[in-house]
């Protein structure tokens, strides 16, 4: 029973990190793409930057869910 218990754990942990890395990429990409409308440059290039980074992490997460899960 506990074994059940640890697996759906670690699964919801993959998932939700899976879920959480891309909902936040997307959220800082169209922060970027918003603050390149408005003409702040500056502003605008670590919100794509750290976009870009965890678009990337999503994928490669996504990408190796199965290694990761029944590891």
């Amino acid at each position: 029973m506990t074994d059940r218990i640890v697996e759906f754990a670690w699964r919801t942990s993959i998932l939700g990190l899976i879920g959480l890395t891309g909902i936040a990429s997307l959220i800082l990409t169209y922060r970027a793409l918003l603050e390149l409308v408005a003409a702040q440059w500056q502003t605008a290039v670590v919100p794509s930057v750290l976009g870009i980074v965890l678009g990337v992490a999503s994928y490669l997460l996504c990408r190796n869910r199965n290694d990761l899960i029944y590891c």
